[in-house]
C-alpha cells in the first residue's frame, strides 16, 4: 500500500501457456507516489489479463464501465481515452520503437502535435489514426485466449504497427472508479484491483490532494509518508494528535446528515440538502475537536447525485450518474470529500484531520468496525454531561442539541483520556462560544473561509432542456445558464454554514451595547 510498483518480464515460448510470465506482474517497491499505486501482485488463473498479454504497449483508462469493459474489451476500451498514469513497455522491438515516438512528438514545436499540452494528449492522438475515431482496430489473438484487449496502434517513425493492449479497468482502476464505484456489486468475482490511477480531484492535482483521496478509500498506509510529514501526510505540528503520546481523535456518524433521506434514490434535490447538511456537521465537529483539542478523522461524505467535470455532459440522463458509469449503480453512496468542500482549504484555516480509514494503520491502529470509538450522543433533551457507560452499546455521555461551548468543553474534558470519540444521535446544532473573540476567529478562519470553498455543482440538460429534468422547486434552489447557445445547464451550491456567534453573558453585552449605543460598556458593567 502507497508503493510503486516494477514491471518484469520473462520471455515465455507459448502464448497461450506463459501468458502470466509476458503480462504485468507488479511487486512492492520503495517509494510512495500519490500518481498512482499498486495494491497486490498478480494471481494465477486472472482471465483479464490474457485478453492483453500480446501488447507490446499496456496503458490504462478513463473508461468508467469495468461491466462493459470486461464483456467487450477492446472494442470497447478504444471508444474512449487512454490514461498514461500507467503505462507498461515489455522488453520488445516495437516497444522501443513507440518510446522513441512518443518522445519524438512531445518535442514537436510545429505540427500535429505541437498544440497538445501534455504527454497524454500526444499519445491518444499518435496511437489513432489521424482524422477517424476512434481510428484504431481489433488485432485478433490466437484460439484459446479470451475477448481481445489488443489494439493495432499507430504512431511508430516507421510507420508501421504495434500491439497496444488496454488494461482491465476493473483491475487497473482509474479515480472514479476506485473512489465511488461499487465494481464488487457489479462483478461479484472481482477480488480487488492491481493498482488505482488517481486522476483529477476537484481540489486540485496536487500530490495532497490525491494522497487524501487514497486515504478516503483506504489505499493509503501513512507508513509510507515521509518521517518529517506530520498528521495527514502535511508538514505541521501533530501534538494535537499525539498530546502526551497518546492519539486524540474526535469523528462522527455520518447517517445523522442524512437522515430522513430515501438513501436508495438518485436525485439532486437530496444532494443539495445533504451537502448543507454535512457541511453543517463538518463545521460543528471543527469547532468541537477544537474546543477538545482533538484532531478530525473525518468520515467519506455521501453523494445522492454525481459531480462532472466543469458542468459538462448531462448527468441527468444518466440517473444523477457520470456519463459512462450508471452499470455500476454507485449513486447514492459513498464519494471525496472534494466534492463538497476544499480539504487544502480546511488546512490552510488550521483545521487538523486525517481520513477515518487512515486510523486502522499505524502508527494509530485503532481496531474493529468502530475503531474502538467511545460514542457521545446528542439528544434534544438531553442535558448536559450525561451519566455513565452502563453497556458496550450505551453512549459515554450525552449532549443536548444546541450546546455551548461551555457545555461542550465540561463534557468531553471527562472523556480527555479516551483516544477516539465519535459524535451520533441528532445533528449537534452547535450554539456557539461563550466568548465573542472565540467566535470571531473561528468564523474569521473556518465558516466565512473554509466552509465557503465548496465547489460549485453543475449539469448541462441537453437536448430536454433543465425544466423538463429537474423539479421546479430545486431549480428555485439554483440558477439556469445558457450553454453554447443551444441548451442550458443548472448550476447550485450547498447551502452555507451560519456564522457561529457569541453566546451567553457576552452575547448580552453585545446587543445591550448596540441598543445604547455605548462604545465603553464592557463585561465588568455588571449587565
Amino acid at each position: 500500500m502507497g508503493k510503486l510498483g516494477e514491471i518484469r518480464r520473462e520471455t515465455g515460448e507459448d502464448a497461450l501457456e506463459k501468458w502470466e510470465r509476458d503480462a504485468v506482474e507488479m511487486e512492492g517497491g520503495e517509494s510512495p507516489d500519490e500518481q498512482a499505486m499498486f495494491l497486490r501482485k498478480h494471481g494465477r488463473g486472472v482471465d483479464d489479463c490474457m485478453g492483453v498479454s500480446a501488447a507490446d504497449v499496456m496503458v490504462s483508462s478513463d473508461n468508467l464501465s469495468p461491466l462493459s469493459d470486461r464483456n467487450e474489451g477492446a472494442a470497447y476500451a478504444r471508444g474512449g481515452i487512454f490514461n498514461t498514469g500507467i503505462v507498461f513497455l515489455k522488453h520488445t522491438k516495437n516497444a522501443k520503437a513507440f518510446a522513441e515516438a512518443w518522445a519524438h512528438n512531445l518535442n514537436q514545436d510545429e505540427g500535429r502535435f505541437a498544440p497538445l499540452t501534455s504527454d497524454q494528449q500526444v499519445f491518444n492522438a499518435m496511437v489513432r489514426r489521424e482524422g477517424h475515431w476512434p481510428g484504431l482496430e481489433l488485432k485478433s489473438l490466437p484460439d484459446g485466449f479470451p475477448t481481445t484487449r489488443v489494439l493495432v496502434g499507430n504512431g511508430l517513425l516507421n510507420g508501421e504497427a504495434f500491439a497496444l493492449g488496454v488494461l482491465p479497468v476493473a483491475l487497473f482502476q482509474p479515480g472514479h472508479v476506485a473512489f465511488l464505484q461499487r465494481v464488487k456489486e457489479v462483478l461479484p468475482d472481482f477480488n480487488g484491483p492491481y493498482g488505482v490511477h488517481a486522476t483529477y480531484t476537484f481540489d486540485g492535482s496536487t500530490s495532497s490532494a490525491k494522497r487524501l483521496r487514497f486515504a478516503e478509500a483506504g489505499y493509503w498506509d501513512p507508513a509510507a509518508d515521509d518521517a518529517q510529514v506530520g498528521l495527514g501526510g502535511v508538514e505541521a505540528d501533530d501534538a494535537t494528535f499525539h498530546a502526551g503520546g497518546v492519539p486524540r481523535v474526535l469523528t462522527w456518524d455520518p447517517a445523522m446528515a442524512t437522515r430522513g433521506l430515501d438513501e436508495s434514490v438518485p436525485g439532486i434535490g437530496s444532494h443539495l440538502e445533504a451537502g448543507g447538511r454535512q457541511l453543517e456537521l463538518l463545521r460543528d465537529a471543527i469547532a468541537m475537536a477544537q474546543l477538545a483539542n482533538r484532531t478530525l478523522a473525518i468520515p467519506r461524505f455521501t453523494c445522492f447525485c454525481d459531480k462532472v467535470w466543469g458542468g459538462h455532459d448531462n448527468i441527468f440522463n444518466f440517473d444523477c450518474h457520470y456519463p459512462g458509469s450508471k452499470d455500476s449503480r454507485h449513486i447514492p453512496g459513498l464519494c471525496p470529500m472534494d466534492h463538497f468542500v476544499s480539504p487544502a482549504k480546511l488546512r490552510e484555516s488550521g483545521v487538523a484531520f486525517v481520513a477515518l480509514e487512515e486510523l486502522r494503520r499505524a502508527p494509530y491502529e485503532f481496531g474493529g468496525d468502530d475503531f474502538g470509538a467511545v460514542r457521545v450522543e446528542f439528544k434534544k433533551d438531553a442535558g448536559g454531561g450525561g451519566g455513565s457507560v452502563a453497556n458496550d452499546a450505551s453512549p459515554a455521555v450525552t449532549l443536548p442539541v444546541g450546546a455551548d461551548s461551555a457545555v461542550v468543553v465540561k463534557t468531553l474534558g471527562k472523556l480527555r483520556d479516551v483516544p477516539l470519540l465519535k459524535l451520533t444521535g441528532e445533528m449537534p446544532r452547535f450554539a456557539g462560544f461563550t466568548t465573542q473573540s472565540a467566535a470571531r476567529e473561528f468564523n474569521k478562519r473556518v465558516t466565512n473561509v473554509a466552509m465557503k470553498s465548496a465547489p460549485e455543482w453543475c449539469s448541462e440538460c441537453h437536448p430536454q432542456g433543465c425544466r423538463e429534468l429537474i423539479p421546479a422547486d430545486v431549480i428555485l434552489s439554483g440558477r439556469l445558464k445558457p450553454v453554447r447557445n443551444v441548451h442550458d445547464q443548472f448550476c447550485a451550491d450547498f447551502k452555507q454554514p451560519e456564522p457561529l456567534r457569541a453566546v451567553g453573558k457576552e452575547s448580552f453585552l453585545a446587543m445591550a451595547g448596540a441598543l445604547v449605543d455605548s462604545a465603553a460598556m464592557t463585561e465588568d458593567d455588571g449587565l
